[in-house]
């Protein structure tokens, strides 16, 4: 092979392990920006080690406990990543949940947004509170939904007494 040939291969090889590696970066989970370390650094809820991954569809990807025995303790519920059409994540929404008793449960939403770098953080806590209802002959339990947003101060005081942390 003359030395045309070898320089030509060499940096082909370049090129395409350049294209690999970027390509790997910009989807891989593990990457810089979407690391749980990157979590840690800027108080993002860290996706859990026991969770699995489900793609909902090209955009989002949830992150969730495949089985849980015990609801009446305070955990972290899941993670939902939101990708734009470049596959870049724009926003992360964790949600916290709390089953009180039967009749009630609390979850607490944090939504993450990678493009507001004044003001990332979007807090809403949701209350369902469970009745008994008879629907087509049937008894069921119904739910009376109420929501509210709230600051993310007010979050992380819920949070931290449910003992947990972002």
């Amino acid at each position: 092979m003359n030395h045309f040939n070898k320089k030509t291969t060499l940096n082909l090889q370049l090129v395409a392990s350049i294209l690999i590696f970027l390509v790997y970066s910009c989807n891989n989970e593990n990457s810089t920006h979407l690391s749980n370390e990157f979590r840690k650094q800027n108080s993002i809820p860290m996706i859990e080690k026991s969770w699995s991954k489900k793609r909902i569809n090209e955009n989002v990807v949830l992150w969730s406990e495949p089985y849980r025995e015990n609801y009446y303790t305070p955990y972290h519920f899941n993670k939902e990543l939101k990708y734009n059409n470049l596959g870049k994540v724009i926003e992360e929404i964790d949600r916290f949940h709390y089953t009180i008793n039967d009749t009630l449960e609390l979850r607490l939403i944090y939504k993450y947004t990678y493009k507001n770098s004044l003001n990332p953080w979007n807090c809403k806590l949701i209350k369902y509170n469970n009745k008994k209802i008879t629907l087509f002959g049937k008894e069921q339990i119904g739910s009376d939904v109420e929501s509210e947003y709230i600051l993310l101060e007010k979050a992380d005081s819920i949070l931290n007494s449910w003992n947990l942390s972002r």
